[in-house]
């Protein structure tokens, strides 16, 4: 989950953020590169890939699962930054001298954040269920500790799609991957207050008024008594 997540977001935000920024024969070519790859087929390139190397690492794993990832990311990413990189802020920096990756990193990763994030969160979820089927396919190595494996064997073993009294087989994986689904969701949005510049100037503005509010009533207190 987290090999493949930050693969996808690293790749994708990296090239994303040069193509739209700096443009030219360079994001001709970026571009080109990520339209092949999402072109490609997902399902059948993963089972191809897996039943190759028959990865046993989940690091290696995670890594395969997110060969293609990155591709719409990128375009998305650099969507982002073609309608960043004209704002004042970016041309003063240019203008100062400074370089294009003190630019990127300082002046508009800041501001698509939010956005990474959130699609960090998605791939790590698109991580697990990938895993998940492809373990519940048997095209991975058999392995107990895997939700994936739970679920074939409720289904080809158990009956629990037929009877009530293995059911809890078929249940619990699915609600332990409902329950990290949201844990990530709440993460992001965690994340979103901490680095969406927006989000924080607002949040410490409420705080600041709150705080002033407490420290204004006493006095407005003894004023009417």
């Amino acid at each position: 989950m987290l090999s493949g997540g930050l693969w996808v977001i690293t790749v994708g935000t990296t090239l994303g953020m040069i193509a739209g920024y700096k443009g030219g024969k360079l994001d001709t070519a970026i571009m080109f590169t990520s339209d092949t790859v999402m072109m490609l087929p997902g399902l059948p390139l993963l089972i191809l890939v897996v039943t190759i190397l028959q990865p046993k690492s989940p690091i290696v794993l995670g890594f395969i699962l997110s060969l293609t990832g990155w591709a719409g990311l990128a375009r998305a990413i650099r969507s982002e930054i073609l309608s960043l990189r004209e704002a004042n802020y970016v041309e003063a920096s240019r203008i100062m001298g400074l370089d294009t990756g003190h630019i990127l990193k300082n002046d508009l990763l800041p501001n698509i954040m939010p956005y990474v994030l959130i699609n960090l969160v998605n791939s790590m979820k698109g991580m697990i269920f990938a895993s998940m089927g492809l373990y519940f396919l048997g095209v991975l190595p058999f392995t107990n500790l895997n939700w994936g494996i739970m679920l074939n064997n409720a289904y080809q073993q158990s009956g629990a799609l037929y009877t009530w009294e293995a059911a809890h087989w078929l249940l619990a994986p699915m609600l332990t991957v409902m329950i990290l689904a949201f844990g990530l969701v709440m993460f992001a949005q965690g994340c979103d207050r901490l680095f969406n510049p927006r989000v924080r100037a607002r949040h410490e503005k409420r705080t600041t008024t709150e705080e002033s509010n407490t420290e204004d009533s006493p006095t407005v207190m003894e004023s009417n008594y």
